[in-house]
């Protein structure tokens, strides 16, 4: 009986941008595909939640105010999904206020960043996150 291979390589991780904001998804990909991620992205709510119930990456990044849907109700649905429940989410905002991070964290965020951030930290909080 012939034995299995090993992949000569792992392959990396899928990260999802979901954010209104071209130019920064643009600035993520670009650094994140650096790294050898895999990049997946949307300006729209709606069509960043289907991509990812159709397709589950293994990171998502996402915006709070998003247009259609946006980050809450995104998790929401999410968090209620077998295949998605146990993805990291680090959810961008562009204000601080306690009670939405206080909300995002107990509906099971990983991380919440405030706008504007250094892409070196949210590079270190992604990787962080997808340690086993």
């Amino acid at each position: 009986m012939p034995i299995a291979k090993k992949p000569r390589f792992k392959l990396m991780p899928t990260i999802y941008i979901a954010d209104d904001d071209p130019l920064l998804i643009d600035l993520l990909r670009f650094r994140l595909e650096r790294k050898s991620y895999t990049v997946q992205s949307s300006t729209d709510g709606e069509e960043a939640l289907t991509q990812m119930l159709a397709s589950p990456p293994d990171l998502i990044v996402l915006d709070y105010q998003m247009p259609v849907r946006n980050a809450h109700e995104i998790v929401e649905i999410l968090k209620q999904q077998p295949s998605c429940r146990d993805i990291p989410i680090l959810v961008l905002a562009s204000q601080w206020r306690e009670e939405d991070v206080i909300d995002a964290l107990q509906q099971g965020i990983t991380d919440y960043v405030i706008k504007p951030f250094s892409p070196d930290e949210l590079l270190f909080r992604i990787e962080r996150a997808l340690r086993p």
